[in-house]
């Protein structure tokens, strides 16, 4: 009682008073003073003693951003920092042990080596004087001068002054130095504290203003036991505390573990730790640590960085190791932390400390000493020298960062996905643990994105538990088509579910093949550095199981029968306690588990079905299984896959990986082979639904063998060494590689280990091969082949199956060897190819001279490997890539179009190999859409590729390293692949490599719909990602699209087809008409290959920003007939007229001369036509009434403008770029490139190699048109020199000597009679017509007349002079005129001279039908369609249900009668001129044959002269044995009477032709 009074009376006392005191030392204890300001001159002073070696003494600031001072004790030494708000401390000279102003210049440092916390009584004192800075322990002074800027101001205002401790009230964002929030508090006497701000110093001790844990009373509450683990006991007024803070346990004597608080990085989640937030200083230290735990399936992600640009600490896992990197003052540390045969990111805890120590060295020279230690077993050092001996952090990433934020650092390291645990930052004498604080809300500590303080499991699906078989199978009654895939791809797979092996485990399925290799199932996990695994594969047609543990391992056959039968084959492996059993059919093979004593076999790593994943670490373990090491996938259906006896719902997998390479269905479709797809002596061999080509004997790989490989050239004096990262394991070895050399010897390749103790070695000598195997000193040699040194690619090939090794040359019959002695593996580490360039292998073999290609070793393809740098190598080589030979090429002819493609097979495998070529610059050539805001996408952008992609942890964009331009119209190549986990790489032309890493956790791609090829729709392109910078599609030529070892053919392929899309490549020719002076391009058909079509095709890509202008015009030689395709006010327009009227097609919506590029396509089939505008709608037309369908005798084709002859004026020229003309298979612009003859140009026209990217039009003056001038728009009076031969479809020409005839419709319209394929009904009158030689219709190409035209103008037959009228035509109206319209800005229309004013009329144009008739094959040679010419067509033609007309009826009556009278008038006229009566015939037939004489046949002379043999001579030389005269006439007829009548029929002229 008395005790506790005392303690009463002196606390009441304390505030105010200036006795000394105890701090107790507990959390929050703390004595608070009035505040100093350190402005000016001013001093604080007090004594202590304490044996606490870290905690904090001293601290006063101004608030965030302003001015502060700290003492602490730091390892029993005293250590003063000061930040004077804006003053910038110059350099100065010091006395005494240290001095130190950091970095930025905004504190100072004053560290003095005295110790003291040796619980002896010390004075300290700090302050500042006008211009220097001090600390004085003892009378011993720390000194630094420094000057100072203008007072500072805004929301500085000195606070109080601790001693011992900070109060609880007092947060981080509150202080100018957020770290002293964790320092530890002060535990030790405090004698006197006193200000001065006088000089010389008069010292005024202060009164006590608050306090938290001052101890007053003597008796000491604590003894060794009462805290345990560590923890620190603390005697108070109340008691004893345990401080259990700095140690892993809690409670009131630290007697309990504490349960780490765990937190989740889902790879788009980190946790930031940044003093500057808030404008506060950093931490500073002379040590520091890192400590945090970290669990993972994910082999590569961020676990800490702290630090800037120039100077940080980096530590991340990488591809299963923890990778450390540290840069200090220009010195950079490397290292990595991974055991052999172990990884990190194998879901279990690992414990990380990383520690840097700085200290000051004997000649005086600091230095950092940094430690990495993990799992408490393996631990790297590093020592550096640095320039100051504070360590200061302001900016700590756990995790991963955001994609607002900028770090050059940390842009190729993924974020972390997985869990965390005990991340805690520690100095010397304080210790952040960040996840309590970031849970608490400490605003110093924040995150980005979604952080859940809780661990979830990251593996991709749980364990299944055990059921019981029969149970399931009756719950389940699973619906077989949910169960069944077929996978076409060897390097396809599905993961599923961990298999987690118990006692009484199985797993069942059905397999379908016609495949004798390839992996079916592998799951694998790692314990203690050893991976244990369960595979199931076939082996040439024989079912092989693998079950390896720890203690040992164990292969089975499985019951002997052909598995790759084509047949549904149900296999199931049981595993009991000690034994296994193979279950097919009603056949059982059991084995031993080996060394299993009953306990449960635990391989917990995912279930692989089909294949595995090629960055599966543990499948590296596997040597002993073949599939894998041969990189061999199964291809074949599988279904009913039970695992412990549930279900698997393998279609769920199917959608959710979504590779693309599986498929939900059974269905074998075979012949794949029959196409005959490899080529260049490609071998191809049947697969499932697929094919295989083996390009090994050929210079070329890929799917189809049609890409170039690299052959390295030796001179006998160089060579080239491979050095491998990791040894490798062959069990199974396969080699093949070619050759070609004429010396006798060489050395092709030798492989070594490490060790030299295996070694493969294959040379040439004396013309033959011979290879050496040698495995633990034990050597086999296999001596193949006879004069291969002869100039020739030769093809070796070599396979190590186990104990069996067989070799071939070419196509001979190999020789095969088995291995004897030790059993041990084969292991590499060496490749020599050429020559053996180590000093430690004793050789005497030659290097070789000659060519070496086509290095392939299981799969993998070392030149080429070579060739991207992708392994490791040294040598003098001179390496040569082959060109790839181009096929399955297609030709964009707009960037407004595309084609869609099925989805992209990718998942996690990478390799997409394409060519292109173009001209232009920018331009989408793919892009895949995906989930989740995931996408692909490869672009050109100013002439460069661009790879964009997205695998969900946001975009990623990877530009190639060309010199220049790929857009010269010349073939590049791309090869996009994947050869790590997290890196991808683009490499252009075989030779300009870049690589990049992704963000997060960017394993797999989920893509998702069609695969866009050339381009994108018009609502994709809307809402494109912003990465991308390409605003149209692709323009150019594509070719050799190849994804992961799948040949695309994008003609075949196609989902969305484009009728701006064609097959094969064509060339790029370009032409730009000046304006200078009017160009213009004509082409004259041969006279004797002018075409009849039904069907004409024109595309074009044109620039122009002129309004009125004619792009293309083809003219009829013998007809009216012609095609115009034109600019009218900027809109597209198309005329054609097949014999009847003019028909016009126009696209009114899209106004085209705006000075870009333009794609045009118009089709016409019979009288129908359609025509589109770069990816706008087809606009259709279907003209009313009754049209002919041929366009006749096509003879010129003008391109820019329209002449009437060589000499004529260009009317309506174009000005502008003209590309990608087509008409009808001719490549007008190629010939004009190419000279070809019948081609003209003349006027201001320039030929072009590439499409200019930004061409500046500027329309020159237009060749005004003389008043009274007559302007003829079609070719009239040429001679053989010149253009045209006539075409008379125009005014004011000589109409072509041609019959004019047909019919003149009342409404319009006329119809010809000489076109081949109509007949004029003349004499009826039906149609509503006139009939006559033309004087109803004027001869205006064809246009149609008003009704009221004779009454307008009179007879159009006679000549007239014309004068030019102008009149505004706009998008929605057309002029009608009696003459053909010039649809310009100012249209001229050609009016007679007369006193009455120019009179037309207008009409809106009729809305044009949308819906475009379908296109069939077009034989180019013929210039007509397929059908045509080869076969009928392939439907029934639309009958005509119009009746016929009187007239017709008529015209058919007297033809019919015309023929039977022309029949008597012959028989008639026999009879007179032969003058032999008919009854007489018979009574000839009786008389004798003469041999000669009278009767005689005629000579050899008659028959000479007359040799012309015709119906009629046959009847009179009796040459047919049918018929009334069955030869009698020749044999009445002969003599001087007979040669009458021959001569009479000339012989060679039948009696049609003379009677008719």
């Amino acid at each position: 009682m008395e005790v506790i009074l005392k303690v009463a009376i002196i606390l009441s006392s304390l505030p105010h008073c200036k006795v000394a005191y105890r701090l107790d030392g507990s959390p929050d204890s703390y004595s608070q003073y009035r505040s100093v300001d350190f402005s000016s001159w001013s001093q604080v002073q007090l004594e202590f003693s304490t044996s606490r070696g870290n905690c904090l003494l001293l601290y006063s600031d101004a608030g965030p951003g302003c001015s502060f001072q700290e003492l602490k004790i730091e390892n029993g030494r005293l250590r003063y920092r000061y930040r004077g708000g804006e003053a910038v401390f110059a350099a100065g000279g010091y006395s005494g042990a240290a001095v130190d102003t950091d970095s930025n210049g905004d504190t100072i440092l004053l560290n003095n080596n005295t110790k003291v916390n040796d619980n002896k009584l010390h004075k300290v004192t700090i302050g500042r004087t006008q211009d220097k800075l001090f600390l004085e322990l003892d009378s011993f002074q720390l000194w630094k001068s420094f000057q100072q800027k203008p007072a500072q101001g805004g929301s500085c205002n000195v606070t109080s002054l601790f001693i011992g401790g900070i109060p609880y009230w007092l947060g981080t964002k509150d202080l100018a130095l957020p770290s002293v929030r964790f320092e530890r508090e002060f535990l030790g006497e405090i004698e006197t504290v006193a200000y001065s701000s006088s000089n010389p110093s008069n010292f005024v001790e202060q009164e006590i203003l608050a306090f938290k844990g001052i101890h007053v009373s003597d008796a000491n509450n604590c003894n060794e036991t009462t805290c345990k683990n560590e923890g620190l006991c603390l005697s108070t007024n109340k008691g004893y505390i345990c401080d259990c803070r700095d140690t892993s346990y809690e409670g009131k004597h630290c007697e309990n573990r504490k349960k780490p608080l765990e937190a989740y990085f889902s790879g788009k989640t980190g946790l930031l730790l940044e003093t500057f937030r808030n404008k506060g200083a950093p931490f500073s230290s002379g040590e520091d640590t890192l400590l945090l735990e970290f669990k993972t399936i994910k082999s590569s992600g961020l676990l800490y960085y702290n630090g800037d640009k120039d100077n940080f600490v980096l530590l991340y896992l990488h591809e299963g190791k923890i990778q450390l990197i540290v840069q200090k003052d220009m010195n950079e540390f490397v290292t990595s932390v991974k055991p052999v045969g172990e990884h990190f990111s194998d879901d279990n805890w690992h414990s990380v400390a990383l520690i840097r120590k700085n200290y000051v060295a004997d000649n005086n020279l600091v230095f950092c000493n940094i430690w990495i230690t993990v799992d408490d077993r393996y631990t790297e050092t590093w020592r550096s020298p640095v320039f100051d001996n504070e360590i200061k952090t302001s900016n700590i990433i756990i995790g991963g960062y955001g994609f607002g934020q900028e770090n050059s650092n940390l842009d190729k390291i993924p974020n972390y996905t997985g869990c965390m645990r005990e991340v805690s930052y520690n100095t010397i004498s304080g210790r952040v643990e960040l996840l309590q604080q970031f849970s608490r809300g400490n605003d110093l500590v924040r995150a980005f994105g979604q952080l859940d303080l809780v661990c979830k499991n990251s593996m991709s699906s749980v364990a299944l538990p055990y059921t019981d078989y029969q149970y399931s199978m009756n719950r389940n009654s699973f619906n077989e088509d949910k169960n069944t895939i077929s996978m076409a791809d060897k390097d396809s797979y599905l993961e599923l579910p961990s298999i987690k092996f118990r006692a009484n485990c199985s797993l069942s399925l059905m397999i379908k093949t016609t495949a004798p290799n390839g992996l079916i199932l592998f799951s694998a996990s790692r314990t203690d550095n050893k991976v244990e695994y369960l595979a199931m594969e076939l082996m040439n047609g024989t079912l092989i199981v693998h079950l390896k543990l720890q203690a040992g391992s164990v292969k089975i056959n499985g019951p002997p029968m052909n598995y790759a039968s084509g047949e549904w084959i149900q296999i199931k492996v049981i595993l009991m306690s000690h034994q296994g059993r193979i279950i097919v059919g009603d056949k059982t093979e059991i084995f031993t588990i080996p060394g299993n004593d009953g306990s449960p076999i635990w391989i917990d790593g995912p279930t692989y079905l089909g294949g595995v994943d090629q960055f599966e670490e543990k499948a590296r373990d596997a040597h002993m299984i073949q599939s894998i090491v041969f990189r061999e996938g199964y291809v074949g259906c599988i279904k009913n896959v039970y695992i412990n006896n549930l279900s698997i719902n393998l279609n769920r997998f199917v959608q959710e990986q979504n590779s693309g390479a599986i498929r939900s269905t059974c269905h074998a479709i075979p012949y794949q082979c029959t196409p005959r797809p490899c080529n260049n002596g490609g071998v191809c061999t049947e697969s499932w639904n697929s094919y295989v080509c083996d390009c090994s004997a050929t210079s070329f790989s890929g799917p189809n063998c049609n890409r170039g490989t690299s052959t390295v050239l030796f001179t006998g004096q160089n060579s080239l060494t491979i050095t491998l990262q990791d040894k490798i394991i062959y069990d199974f070895l396969r080699l093949s590689l070619r050759f070609r050399t004429t010396q006798g010897s060489g050395l092709l390749l030798a492989i070594y280990d490490d060790l030299n103790r295996n070694s493969l070695v294959i040379q040439l000598d004396s013309g033959r091969i011979h290879i050496t195997v040698e495995i633990a000193k034990v050597a086999k040699k296999l001596s193949i082949g006879q004069n291969l040194n002869d100039d020739l690619w030769h093809t070796l090939r070599f396979e190590k199956l186990e104990t069996i090794i067989r070799g071939s040359v070419d196509d001979e019959d190999g020789l095969e060897m088995r291995l004897t002695g030790p059993l041990e593996f084969f292991s590499a580490f060496y490749y020599y190819i050429g020559g053996i360039s180590s000093r430690n292998i004793e050789t005497t073999v030659s290097n070789f001279n000659g060519r070496i290609q086509q290095i392939i070793l299981n799969g993998r393809h070392l030149l080429e490997q070579i060739s991207l740098q992708q392994i490791s190598y040294d040598g003098n080589y001179r390496l040569v890539q082959m060109d790839d030979i181009m096929y399955n090429s297609v030709s964009f002819l707009s960037h407004h179009t595309y084609i869609g493609l099925p989805q992209m097979k990718i998942y996690n495998s990478i390799d997409i190999f394409f060519k292109f070529k173009t001209s232009n610059e920018n331009g989408i050539l793919m892009f895949n859409d995906g989930k989740n805001e995931e996408f692909f996408g490869v672009e050109l952008v100013d002439g460069h590729i661009i790879y964009t992609f997205n695998m969900g942890f946001g975009p990623v964009k990877i530009k190639d390293n060309a010199p220049k331009s790929l857009a010269d119209d010349s073939f590049h190549s791309v090869w996009i692949t994947r050869p790590t986990k997290y890196s991808q790489v683009l490499v252009i032309d075989n030779q300009h490599k870049v690589s990049s890493a992704g963000l997060g956790d960017n394993y797999y791609f989920n893509l998702d719909g069609v695969f866009y090829l050339g381009g994108l729709k018009s609502t994709i392109m809307e809402r494109m990602p912003s990465v991308f910078s390409s605003k149209h599609g692709f323009q150019g030529c594509l070719s050799n699209i190849e994804i992961n070892n799948e040949a695309i053919d994008p003609n075949k392929d196609q989902l969305v087809p484009s009728k701006q899309v064609s097959e094969g490549c064509q060339e790029s020719y370009a032409v730009e008409f000046d304006g200078k002076t009017p160009g213009l391009i004509t082409y004259k058909f041969p006279a004797d290959k002018q075409p009849d079509t039904k069907k004409d095709q024109l595309t074009a890509i044109f620039l122009t920003g002129l309004r009125d202008c004619t792009i293309i015009r083809i003219d009829s030689l013998r007809s009216n007939d012609f095609l115009e395709v034109r600019l009218v006010s900027g809109y597209l327009e198309a005329q054609y007229n097949l014999g009847t009227e003019s028909i016009r097609i126009a696209d009114t919506k899209n106004f085209l001369s705006n000075g870009e590029y333009h794609f045009i396509r118009f089709v016409r089939i019979g009288p129908n036509a359609t025509l589109q505008v770069d990816n706008n709608e087809i606009i259709k037309k279907f003209p009313d009434g009754r049209h002919l369908t041929v366009f006749n005798s096509q003879n010129i084709v003008q391109v820019g403008g329209r002449s009437t002859s060589v000499n004529a004026q260009n009317v309506h020229h174009f000005q502008g770029i003209l590309s990608g003309l087509m008409y009808n298979g001719l490549n007008i612009l190629q010939m004009v490139f190419d000279k070809r003859d019948g081609i003209r140009t003349k006027g201001s026209l320039k030929l072009l190699k590439k499409l200019p990217k930004n061409y500046a039009f500027s329309p020159q003056d237009s060749i005004p048109l003389t008043e009274g001038r007559v302007v003829t728009d079609a070719w009239t009076n040429c001679d053989d020199d010149d253009l045209c031969e006539g075409s008379g479809s125009n005014p004011g020409l000589e109409e072509p000597k041609t019959d004019r005839r047909g019919i003149h419709f009342d409404d319009g319209g006329f119809m010809p009679c000489t076109d081949d394929e109509d007949i004029c009904d003349f004499g009826s009158g039906d149609s509503g017509g006139t009939v006559g030689g033309g004087s109803s219709v004027g001869r205006g190409g064809g246009a149609s007349s008003p009704p009221d035209h004779e009454a307008r103008y009179g007879d159009v037959s006679s000549p007239r002079d014309y004068i030019s009228v102008s009149a505004t035509v706009t998008p929605s109206t057309q002029l009608y005129s009696s003459e053909p319209n010039y649809f310009t800005e100012t249209t001229p229309f050609y009016i007679e001279r007369t006193s009455e004013k120019p009179v037309w009329s207008v009409f809106p144009i009729p809305h044009e039908d949308t819906t475009q008739p379908s296109e069939k094959c077009y034989d180019d040679k013929h210039n007509v369609e397929c059908h045509e010419v080869t076969k009928a067509p392939a439907q029934n033609p639309r009958k005509d249900h119009r009746g016929m007309s009187s007239t017709m009826s008529l015209v058919i009556g007297i033809i019919l009668g015309s023929f039977i009278a022309m029949i008597l008038i012959v028989i008639i006229v026999l009879k007179v001129r032969t003058g032999v009566e008919l009854d007489n015939i018979k009574q000839l037939q009786d008389m004798p044959k003469p041999n000669g004489g009278q009767f005689g046949s005629p000579s050899v002379t008659d028959k000479d002269e007359y040799s012309n043999d015709t119906g009629t001579t046959s009847l009179i030389n009796g040459k047919s044995n049918s018929g009334i005269f069955n030869g009698s006439i020749s044999n009445a007829l002969v003599g001087d009477r007979a040669r009458l009548f021959k001569k009479a029929n000339s012989y060679g002229k039948p009696v049609r032709e003379w009677y008719v």
